[in-house]
């Protein structure tokens, strides 16, 4: 008998907390640019609020090194020696999403 109202404790314990978090999805995750040197090339991302608020999204380049064990360091853009953020241009960079609402941004380089 007590082991039902300790469990019933930690449901409603765990139960009683808000979370909060971003519900919002990127699409496609991966960009394959496929351009030749000296070329131009450009790939629309679809950006999609699912959360119930308006959010602010801001888009920003970086670099990142694969550690040992797999685990990625993220770096500022330029960072490493064959960084392409110089190369790359994230038009718009800022977004204001109501609820539900999508927008596409073009990636170019």
């Amino acid at each position: 008998m007590n082991n039902k109202i300790v469990i019933s404790y930690i449901i409603l314990f765990a139960l009683s907390f808000t979370v909060y978090c971003q519900d919002f999805e990127v699409s496609p995750v991966k960009l394959n640019f496929s351009a030749e040197p000296g070329e131009s090339q450009n790939i629309i991302l679809t950006i999609k609020n699912h959360g119930s608020k308006p959010q602010t999204y801001i888009l920003s380049l970086g670099d990142y090194l694969v550690n040992k064990d797999g685990t990625k360091n993220r770096l500022e853009a330029n960072a490493t020696k064959h960084s392409c953020a110089n190369w790359l241009n994230i038009n718009p960079s800022f977004l204001e999403l109501n609820p539900n609402e999508d927008k596409q941004i073009t990636v170019s380089i």
